[in-house]
């Protein structure tokens, strides 16, 4: 069926822009979290940057896989 190869095709092609612009953004993140741990005072703080650094990790994760597991189920059809 060619829509879903062409869509197939379409989903490897965004999960690697998704991957070539994910690292980046995390590396941002990482940066900024870092920053404020550093500059932390309060306990709380310091959690609370180290959340975010989690967060923004979890969230790239979620971008680069869902894309990709989307191309895994598509090559079956």
């Amino acid at each position: 069926m060619p829509i879903i190869t062409g869509l197939s095709s379409l989903l490897t092609d965004l999960a690697g822009w998704l991957a070539a612009l994910g690292l980046p953004v995390l590396a941002v993140v990482a940066t900024r979290a870092g920053i404020k741990y550093a500059n932390s005072e309060d306990p709380h703080e310091a959690k609370a940057s180290f959340d975010g650094l989690k967060k923004g990790a979890i969230g790239v994760g979620i971008a680069v896989s869902g894309t990709w597991i989307a191309s895994k189920v598509l090559g079956y059809f």
